[in-house]
């Protein structure tokens, strides 16, 4: 009867001991789950900023091509329209009347200098 009694005893503490485990177990694997998807969710917020970013970055180099772009359509237009009015010029002007212009505009220069 004591041997029973002790065996008893000896399996109470057994399965207490396993109910123990297998709780400490389980708090285990949820916090795991937790890390998880924490780590989850940080990781989309990581990607989700850096897909920002990105977007950002090509939209920035986007906006200076165009504008690269627009200064040499613009550059190249006035370079056209200058040779357009010099060769115009050349062709409807005399000597005597492109020496005048000159001297016209070499005094309004030195009367805006002074």
């Amino acid at each position: 009867r004591l041997l029973r009694e002790e065996a008893q005893g000896i399996l109470a503490e057994y399965e207490r001991k396993q109910k123990e485990v297998q709780e400490q177990a389980d708090r285990i694997v949820e916090a795991a789950r937790a890390e998880a998807a924490s780590a989850a969710a940080q990781g989309k917020a990581d990607l989700q900023a850096s897909i920002e970013r990105r977007l950002a970055a090509a939209e920035d180099r986007i906006t200076s091509a165009r504008a690269a772009a627009e200064r040499e359509v613009r550059d190249q237009a006035v370079s056209v329209a200058i040779a357009a009015a010099r060769g115009l010029i050349a062709e409807q002007m005399s000597a005597a009347q492109a020496n005048k212009l000159i001297d016209g505009s070499i005094a309004e220069v030195g009367q805006k200098l002074h």
